[in-house]
């Protein structure tokens, strides 16, 4: 890959495949990806994948917690499947 093309890449917000296993980089080592994807959109929604991801511990929180208020958990409504990625 050219100097270009990598530092393309690492301006990006990484998507897709990217954020998958099924991605060598990624599964090598997913810490890289998700610390461009936290610094960039820590609760991103990526359209490739029909999922969220979130990446910053309070966020993930908020969803794996059962809700305070019933204003904080429309808050939630619709996801339907959460995969915790680590």
């Amino acid at each position: 890959m050219s100097d270009d093309r990598a530092e393309d890449a690492l301006k990006r917000v990484p998507s897709g495949v990217e954020l998958t296993a099924l991605d060598p980089t990624f599964r090598a080592d997913p810490h890289p990806v998700l610390a461009r994807l936290r610094q960039r959109e820590p609760v991103h929604y990526d359209e490739q994948i029909k999922r969220w991801v979130l990446t910053r511990a309070h966020d993930i929180d908020r969803v794996l917690r059962p809700a305070a208020s019933p204003a904080c958990a429309s808050a939630f409504r619709g996801l339907v499947t959460l995969r915790v990625v680590v």
